[in-house]
């Protein structure tokens, strides 16, 4: 494929862009000069890439001094030129601070980028919103290094014009994406870079952020120490609270990428970890151009170097033929340590497991993790080969796998993980037990569940033996609900339930039983004998006595369900057999139904309600 010379220039136009150097080596983890003590983890698309500490500022930031912002290690400020009001009206405003701040910036020789902030409901609006911007920073174009932003983000208000015009769906996804392509699109031709600026649901929910993302920089606001964010993006902004040296209270900041910007607009290549082989490692890998998988030898030719021992390694990628006007390109990869060994479990708990594997020649170390839905999740580092997890979860499985690390200048290079161990631990004393719901010859307990058992057994403890004897089982460990029927009414019952989880080897393992719990079944429901209505707006209820009752309550409803226009009335006594309600009205229809109860401690216990009974009142 020959490619046209307007779009040669227009690739290579963009690696000037940036004033910051490129394809730095690579650093994962990091801190930041915005919060002590906290670590922040880089996506591996970055690898390669120089990671670039600045914040952005509006008028809400009061008063700054660059001077001491520099010092402290701000290499860039991104500003707000200007925003849209976000009432019926819309109007375009400048923030108060921009002069002073770009003129200050400036003079303390900062990278400089800018926002806007938007509220645009057309793509009209969008473009007017550019030309307005561009007005604002016309006279400092010079001073301008990085992109101009379109922030598009919700007012979080419900008369918002944004706001309102999104939830009365006279925006939709597809809309609002053509705004912020339309904004982009009216500022580069204006003669900036554009860039969208939104947080990490709005690129996936509000506009299409995969999409803009290949043409435009994608600036993601995600406020987390390790974004999840699958998209493209240039700059992160990980926190709004930070802190730093020139600026009082707290600042938004962030991390660019440099070199990541237009990732889309060169050759695009991602290499896994290749394991130590004391020879040098040529890994085989696709290389793309803007999606197009191009041909080794034809396209292009590999250039290899620091690839031999453990550590980072790098290949440089140049284009040829077709490719050759195309800026080569240097990615990284990672050398590490050989396959470890399986690990082997030594000894099992509610919430330990014991494990030991054999030693790996090249190890400083090991790191353990379990496999959840595919992704490694850590649970330790050691140096020894054997230890002891601790914190696990009952009744849970774990495919546990051991990695070797190798230590260099500092940074730790994960090994090939190991077969995974397929182990559980034991099931957990089950908690919670407590009544569902009862009758009179029957219990319903529930219990929290233990979401890895297999199933759990009840016991009901048997006075005679006085002992605690297998009732029923459930299966599964999402079932937490047991009906323990054949009961006495108004009786008291013991009960206890244990978890119970099959290991890798086809063998039960017991928990702990519950702690036992007691409850009585309920009072026997009495029958109605007759409901009839003596007077006006009354109805006389006469039902069959329940021995064990402490008095009666008795519920009318003109709903069958008994769940509108409802009146219940409590009757105090055993031998209270004739009970009057007075209903709403005259000449309507009501049902009636009673029910026993028995007072326990201050608690009533309820029998199940009669069957209903209809009337028409007088």
């Amino acid at each position: 494929m020959k490619l046209k010379a307007k779009l040669i220039a227009a690739l290579l136009s963009v690696a000037v862009m940036l004033s910051f150097p490129v394809c730095a080596q690579a650093s994962t983890r990091t801190g930041t000069i915005f919060k002590k003590n906290t670590t922040y983890t880089h996506q591996t698309q970055f690898d390669g890439c120089q990671i670039i500490q600045g914040v952005d500022l509006s008028k809400h930031n009061g008063t700054v001094d660059f001077a001491k912002l520099k010092a402290a290690g701000v290499k860039y400020v991104i500003l707000r030129a200007g925003y849209r009001g976000y009432g019926e009206k819309g109007s375009l405003c400048k923030d108060v601070k921009f002069d002073e701040y770009i003129v200050a910036a400036a003079k303390q020789g900062l990278n400089i980028g800018i926002y806007f902030y938007s509220q645009a409901i057309t793509t009209a609006e969008a473009r007017a919103e550019a030309n307005y911007t561009e007005s604002i920073i016309r006279p400092y174009k010079n001073s301008i290094t990085l992109p101009v932003a379109f922030d598009y983000e919700f007012a979080e208000v419900d008369d918002g014009r944004f706001d309102a015009a999104w939830h009365n769906k006279t925006l939709n996804k597809t809309k609002c994406t053509n705004i912020a392509a339309a904004f982009c699109q009216q500022i580069q031709s204006l003669g900036y870079k554009p860039m969208i600026y939104a947080n990490k649901s709005f690129l996936h929910d509000v506009i299409d952020g995969q999409t803009l993302g290949q043409s435009y920089p994608i600036w993601l606001a995600n406020y987390t120490t390790n974004t999840t964010y699958a998209g493209p993006f240039y700059i992160w902004q990980f926190s709004s609270t930070g802190t730093v040296n020139g600026i009082s209270g707290h600042v938004d900041a962030n991390f660019l990428y440099a070199g990541a910007e237009y990732a889309q607009a060169g050759f695009s290549a991602a290499i896994p970890d290749t394991a130590y082989t004391g020879k040098a490692v040529t890994p085989d890998f696709d290389v793309t151009f803007n999606g197009i998988e191009l041909k080794r030898g034809i396209d292009y030719y590999l250039t290899f170097s620091n690839n031999i021992n453990i550590g980072k390694a790098y290949v440089t990628v140049t284009g040829i033929n077709d490719y050759n006007d195309i800026t080569a390109k240097t990615f990284t990869f990672n050398i590490v340590p050989t396959k470890a060994a399986t690990p082997v479990l030594t000894k099992r708990k509610v919430t330990q497991l014991s494990i030991k594997w054999a030693a790996h020649e090249d190890a400083d170390g090991y790191r353990i993790s379990y496999i959840n839905s595919g992704k490694l999740v850590t649970l330790a580092n050691t140096k020894d080969t054997s230890i002891t997890l601790t914190n696990l979860t009952g009744s849970k499985d774990y495919p546990i796998v051991v990695q070797a690390y190798k230590t260099v200048n500092k940074v730790n290079y994960y090994g090939i993980r190991s077969d995974a161990l397929n182990t559980t631990t034991r099931p957990a004393r089950v908690t919670g037990l407590k009544t569902k719901n009862r009758g009179a010859t029957y219990i319903t307990l529930k219990w929290n569940k233990q979401s890895g058992a297999d199933k759990y057994v009840v016991y009901k403890y048997d006075a005679g033996k006085k002992s605690y004897i297998k009732y029923g089982e459930v299966t599964g460990g999402s079932h937490r609900t047991f009906k323990v029927e054949g009961l006495n009414a108004n009786t008291k019952y013991k009960f206890k339930v244990r978890a119970v989880k099959v290991n890798e080897f086809g063998k039960t393992m017991n928990g702990t039983k519950s702690a036992a719990y007691s409850d009585f079944s309920a009072p026997n429901t009495p029958k109605i004998k007759s409901a009839v209505s003596l007077s006006s707006k009354n109805i006389t209820v006469k039902h069959k006595k329940i021995a064990s009752a402490h008095g009666y309550q008795v519920i009318w409803s003109t709903n069958s369900n008994f769940k509108s226009n409802t009146k219940k009335k409590t009757f105090i006594g055993k031998k209270n057999l004739t009970n009057a309600v007075t209903a709403y009205s005259s000449g309507r229809g009501y049902y009636v139904k009673v029910r026993a109860y028995v007072n326990r401690n201050g608690k009533k216990y309820y029998s199940l309600w009669s069957k209903a009974i209809y009337v028409v009142t007088k």
